[in-house]
């Protein structure tokens, strides 16, 4: 990854030993870089330059060979670290695009799990709607059954003891609907219309509808439009955590940037002034002195160097936010039966419905029946 940096010494005239054994070290910077902090990284680069410079003159000591190495190296670690920086661009991006996947088209889209809960939904709402008519014109001509049965004297003998007796099963015999001058036929025809509701099979073996089973479908739906919303606020802390640790590491990463810069100012100025030559003293305070400007705005930070070269780093937001009202709802409380339009339906509905499904993961404990 980086030059060897072993050699770039001559074997004799080393003062600080302990200078060339951190030089040796440089192959694990990049690593260390997220732990290490800014200030640490650029001291000890910095510190390796001024070394070559304390005396005042060239080290005679070292080659411009091994200067140009020295300085070879320093550019490799920029542009590694260039490297670094666009790698965390692309996982950010990444991110930011895996987010507006998810809301845009898995949740939003024209197949998305929004739109097809809306549809179950109003499948089972207008099934229910159609129960609830046929259950209240069931009540209203049987009801007419009950009355003529309680207005009028009871022939004898009458196999039927009360009259739930006989609307609930005497009067399917032979005959009741004659006798009771075509109240009981129509009462179960009305009945027999409420009950393909519940996906009874009729004589004709018309296909009926199925509220159960539409019930069941929406409570699915709604599931998985749920859970595609759970998804959506990961993506989202996902790419939050993300850019901050790449905004982090940036930051750092523009620190050590700017220390490499520094060595190759440092190494510059030994070169000009020759082997074992006296050094400019106003080239090297240059070099000590060189800063960086940092300028952040709109979701993005740049890093401009005395050189005209820069780095910058962006965080395109997604655009959207954790629906938590969502998220976090049980199915089967209170609250969701409200949402999904559950509270509105009549009591004699109510009865009818199937057990209501919790989602993966709910806590909540419902009845047999709502």
């Amino acid at each position: 990854m980086f030059l060897p940096i072993a050699g770039v010494f001559a074997e004799k005239g080393v003062q600080d030993v302990a200078v060339m054994l951190q030089l040796r070290q440089l192959d694990s910077l990049m690593a260390e870089s997220k732990e290490a902090s800014p200030d640490q990284i650029s001291a000890m680069l910095q510190k390796h330059a001024l070394e070559m410079v304390n005396t005042g003159v060239a080290p005679t000591y070292t080659s411009d060979e091994r200067l140009d190495e020295m300085k070879g190296f320093m550019n490799s670690l920029v542009d590694e670290l260039k490297s670094d920086i666009e790698a965390d661009q692309q996982k950010i991006k990444a991110n930011k695009d895996n987010v507006v996947e998810q809301y845009e088209v898995t949740i939003r889209g024209n197949k998305g799990v929004r739109k097809v809960k809306r549809t179950k939904q109003s499948e089972h709402n207008t099934c229910r709607t159609g129960e609830d008519k046929a259950l209240k014109e069931e009540a209203a001509e049987c009801n007419k059954v009950e009355a003529h049965w309680t207005g009028q004297k009871q022939p004898k003998p009458c196999p039927a003891k009360d009259i739930k007796v006989l609307i609930g099963s005497m009067m399917w015999k032979e005959d009741w609907g004659s006798d009771l001058d075509g109240l009981v036929g129509t009462c179960k025809a009305k009945q027999t219309e409420a009950r393909k509701y519940t996906g009874f099979k009729r004589p004709n073996n018309k296909k009926d509808i199925d509220c159960h089973k539409k019930q069941q479908a929406f409570e699915a739906a709604w599931c998985s439009f749920k859970s595609e919303h759970q998804a959506g606020c990961e993506l989202i802390e996902k790419w939050d955590e993300d850019y901050k640790e790449a905004l982090l590491s940036f930051k750092k990463h523009s620190h050590m940037i700017q220390s490499a810069k520094k060595v190759n100012c440092f190494i510059d100025v030994i070169k000009s002034g020759g082997n074992g030559g006296q050094l400019d003293g106003a080239q090297v305070e240059g070099c000590v002195k060189l800063e960086y400007n940092t300028a952040e705005v709109a979701n993005k930070i740049t890093v401009s160097y005395a050189d005209s070269d820069s780095i910058s780093l962006e965080w395109p937001s997604p655009g959207e936010t954790c629906n938590t009202e969502i998220t976090t709802m049980q199915s089967g409380s209170d609250s969701w039966k409200t949402k999904v339009e559950y509270s509105t339906l009549n009591e004699q509905i109510k009865k009818r419905l199937t057990p209501t499904r919790t989602c993966p993961g709910d806590s909540v404990i419902v009845d047999d029946r709502l």
